[in-house]
């Protein structure tokens, strides 16, 4: 019945966003924090449906990849219930393609975020309130790009049904080459990316996190070039 329930729940929900991963049809999600499921989508809202429960152990792990050139700006609570009413589950993520913590031994202290979530928190944006929780490396803006792994964990003894989607924005480029701050895309900003020209990891000058500062770069900042 609860696999009816949420089946139902997802095929209502896919005109909104189309669901990447419904565990009701493609089967378990991993428990294995170093070999959790990757979940491939082109859609910019990933939208992941699962039930865990304690009673089974049954933790809930995956990874998803936010390309090049987006940023994760949001973690939705489309749709959350459980077995015990007022009961809290847990979602917390980290960022890399495994979890960056031991859900045998759970500590926050590797997580980006974390929070205790119950059926008041259904159509609610997770995303600032998981970055400030206690213990967690925490965040205050978006995301960027690279891959993030997600634990979804039941921890009394209830059954739980999730439907969590995960917002992906394209990246404001309007000001993407003023390294200086000053609101202009200028003459010391030039000096700067020229300067840093060569292989340079998760560096600013590197517009197009390609690994290196390039010719590309230089035609993309030109292209920003004056006030912004």
């Amino acid at each position: 019945m609860r696999i009816f329930v949420l089946s139902s729940l997802v095929l209502a929900g896919s005109a909104l966003a189309e669901v990447a991963y419904d565990e009701s049809i493609s089967g378990d999600l991993s428990d294995d924090a170093n070999a959790p499921t990757l979940i491939s989508t082109s859609e910019t809202t990933i939208t992941v449906a699962c039930t865990t429960d304690r009673e089974g152990e049954d933790r809930d792990i995956f990874t998803i990849e936010v390309p090049a050139g987006f940023e994760l700006k949001g973690i939705l609570l489309d749709y959350y219930r459980s077995s015990y009413p007022e009961n809290l589950g847990f979602i917390g993520f980290s960022a890399g393609a495994v979890l960056n913590a031991n859900p045998m031994d759970p500590f926050a202290d590797g997580l980006l975020g974390w929070k205790m979530s119950d059926e008041s928190n259904v159509g609610d944006d997770l995303f600032l309130s998981m970055g400030q929780a206690p213990a967690s490396i925490g965040y205050e803006d978006p995301l960027p790009s690279g891959f993030y792994t997600f634990w979804v964990q039941e921890i009394s003894d209830s059954s739980d049904d999730w439907v969590i989607s995960l917002v992906l924005s394209p990246v404001d480029n309007s000001c993407a080459g003023d390294f200086n701050g000053n609101s202009a895309v200028d003459f010391p900003d030039l000096v700067q990316l020229l300067s840093a020209f060569g292989h340079c990891a998760s560096c600013d000058e590197d517009l197009d996190e390609s690994g290196s500062v390039d010719f590309n770069d230089l035609i993309s900042m030109l292209s920003f070039w004056g006030p912004c």
